[in-house]
């Protein structure tokens, strides 16, 4: 038994939190959300005991059929992916034209300012809801159609849940808009496994590019042979299970461009939009002269089913970024980045890799991308240089003691070193420190910390 109380203002639902408590009842180990509790709270013990008679009456039932009963929430098929890698969704919204001018306006205004974010092919990314959301919701709050994006706003929202729960998934709270499409995006992947995105046209434009899914796929040897991996090491925790999902990533740089295909049939119109699921390799088109003399604006939302966590929008595994990975060898880590290069200078296309990379890293990157002919050895020490990066799968981390003391000398200044070790032996008593599971642990870790003469904190 499901019952849905929807609050106008947000479009939020209550329709899973319903079945959150049947199926704790029934002893699913399934931990609801604080929020879902006190809504649950809200509603009063009648719900409560609803739910309760609900789970009571499934039970009842799988006792009786021996069989685990599945609790099925309401929503609509329309919007369900089931087997499907892309759907199309016309019409799934109205967009009234003063919310595409004043997103248009907000992004030119700020363009330059940190409120918003340029992404790969000269976007700039507005963020509508969600954590960093708050210059936005101010420029909307004293616009003269507030009234009018903030209806549209609680509708989107809406209109996300509605499709987040017909695939049995969670929206995530952060919705943008990308504003501009003056270059195509480089070919990549940002979903992780069990995330979707739903891509919404604010104006008519060109749909996002995929790479072909009725092209044939290569097999698991053959594309461990290409790179020469161990096939082992798809399987693997990191990186490259990552990539052999979303397998045209490792392909040659030419077959990639040549088979990016439209996600959308016909007319991607204001309104229109389509739900990509993860693994699908895709990028923005190149749109700088659209003929309604607009710029490409499109809402950019996700949603989670099975995954841990929410979308990162600082997280894009590019067609390079597997060449970093320590088990592909040096020497195919450099026949990438000049193949890439290579493509770019070839066909116009502004790509550079090494734009990417802090300085040290990005020095090595740019060798390897534009120098051919380079020796093994050469080849060895360019690559090392490249993979020390503060940077491991789209996280910064620190890697080396040189870098760790680099990063720690601005903030030490004050500390007395009398020996040339002690920096290691504090670093090697942090790690234990923000490593350790106890209380007890972190208190030896702490005097272990503090306990050297020659660290004199002020």
């Amino acid at each position: 038994v499901f019952l849905t109380v929807r609050a106008p203002a947000s479009g939020r639902s209550f329709r899973t939190m319903l079945g959150v408590a049947c199926n704790q009842s029934l002893g699913t180990p399934h931990v609801p959300r604080p929020s879902a509790v006190l809504a649950l709270s809200a509603l009063g013990g009648a719900l409560a005991s609803l739910a309760c008679l609900a789970a009571r009456a499934q039970a009842c039932r799988q006792q009786r059929e021996g069989s685990v009963v599945r609790t099925a929430q309401i929503s609509s098929d329309r919007y369900r992916l089931d087997s499907r890698d892309i759907m199309e969704l016309p019409k799934f919204q109205h967009v009234p034209r003063e919310v595409t001018e004043a997103i248009r306006t907000f992004a030119e205004k700020f363009k330059d300012s940190p409120v918003v974010t340029w992404i790969t092919g000269k976007r700039v990314q507005v963020y509508l809801l969600g954590d960093k959301s708050a210059a936005f919701r101010k420029h909307m709050e004293a616009h003269e159609h507030r009234h009018i994006l903030s209806k549209f706003l609680d509708e989107l929202e809406a209109n996300l849940a509605e499709v987040a729960e017909s695939n049995d998934g969670e929206p995530c709270r952060d919705i943008m808009a990308l504003v501009g499409a003056e270059e195509m995006q480089i070919p990549h992947t940002d979903l992780l496994p069990g995330q979707v995105q739903v891509i919404m046209a604010l104006t008519p434009t060109t749909p996002t590019l995929v790479y072909d899914t009725q092209a044939q796929r290569p097999s698991r040897s053959e594309l461990a042979k290409r790179i020469e991996v161990r096939e082992e090491d798809f399987e693997d925790d990191g990186f490259l299970p990552l990539f052999y999902k979303s397998y045209p990533l490792l392909l040659p740089v030419s077959d990639i461009y040549e088979n990016m295909v439209h996600s959308y049939s016909g007319t991607f119109d204001a309104g229109d939009a389509v739900q990509i699921k993860d693994g699908i390799v895709h990028a923005g088109p190149e749109c700088s002269q659209q003929s309604s003399g607009d710029p490409r604006i499109v809402v950019f939302m996700t949603y989670r089913t099975q995954s841990e966590s929410h979308y990162d929008y600082t997280f894009q595994a590019k067609i390079w970024d597997w060449a970093a990975h320590p088990v592909v060898p040096p020497m195919i880590a450099y026949k990438r980045l000049l193949e890439v290069r290579s493509y770019a200078v070839k066909h116009g296309l502004a790509v550079e890799p090494w734009t990417y990379y802090p300085p040290q890293s990005s020095e090595a990157c740019k060798m390897l991308c534009t120098t051919e002919g380079l020796d093994e050895d050469t080849v060895d020490l360019l690559v090392a240089d490249w993979r020390e990066m503060f940077y491991d799968e789209s996280l910064q981390l620190v890697h080396t003691d040189q870098d760790k003391a680099g990063l720690m000398s601005s903030e030490a200044e004050h500390v007395e070193v009398e020996d040339e070790d002690f920096l290691d032996d504090l670093v090697d008593d942090m790690e234990a420190l923000s490593s350790s599971d106890s209380d007890e642990e972190r208190e030896d870790s702490l005097e272990d910390l503090l306990s050297d003469d020659m660290f004199k904190p002020s």
